[in-house]
């Protein structure tokens, strides 16, 4: 992770099974899956929760998921790495890089349901409520 204060931004580099990433590397686990799930729910529910503070803030976030850098082809991460330096100059607020999109895509948590992230139709939602839970489920 990475905080950059000249551009007000925190760079987040979200592995995929410990941020429950809704991509072909996450699986649940198949031994001691209650604590798995509620293990992975709070790590969501925390991301989530610091985005929005640091938001409220006025600090821009970006993520970008190990999917995205694992499964780079020729030319991927030299495109990241532009767009990385391209969002930093913009004034988007949030954004994320992961392998469905290849490029950088809105991102915003969507106040409405704890729980889910709202993304642009270029990406897939982290996971679907029913599998995430809510903050309250924390302990």
């Amino acid at each position: 992770d990475l905080v950059l204060p000249r551009y007000r931004a925190a760079i987040f580099v979200h592995g995929c099974f410990w941020h429950a990433h809704d991509c072909r590397d996450f699986r649940w686990p198949k031994s001691n899956r209650a604590f798995w799930e509620r293990k992975l729910r709070r790590n969501v529910a925390l991301d989530e929760a610091t985005s929005r503070r640091l938001k409220e803030q006025g600090w821009r976030v970006l993520i970008v998921w190990e999917c995205a850098i694992r499964h780079a082809k020729p030319g991927d991460l030299e495109r990241l790495g532009s767009e990385v330096a391209a969002w930093l100059r913009s004034n988007r607020s949030s954004a994320q890089f992961n392998s469905e999109s290849h490029r950088v895509d809105e991102l915003t948590v969507d106040h409405q349901q704890p729980g889910r992230a709202a993304h642009s139709a270029t990406c897939e939602p982290s996971r679907p409520e029913s599998q995430l839970g809510t903050a309250a489920d924390r302990d």
